[in-house]
């Protein structure tokens, strides 16, 4: 896939299908919102995401078209309250 069709998948998906599921994600099964805080900015986002039950945890589907240097920066964040 080309890097331009990216941009425009993830353009898209914020502008429209982050927006439609975000109110839903957090009642539907299958769904949940992935809460974390910009690098640079600072500011707050809220992403919606599939979610799995395993029978030792979770695991969440990403869905967004990934570099190799988002996945080195992605970490968890354990002092972050449960819900």
């Amino acid at each position: 896939m080309s890097p331009r069709l990216r941009r425009r998948i993830a353009h898209f998906n914020r502008r429209f299908t982050n927006p439609v599921l975000q109110p839903l994600a957090a009642r539907l099964p299958g769904f949940g919102v992935v809460v974390h805080t910009g690098r640079k900015s600072g500011r707050e986002y809220r992403t919606p995401v599939n979610v799995f039950r395993e029978p030792d945890g979770y695991v969440i589907a990403l869905t967004r078209l990934l570099g190799v240097a988002d996945f080195v920066r992605m970490r968890l964040d354990t002092t972050a309250p449960k819900s």
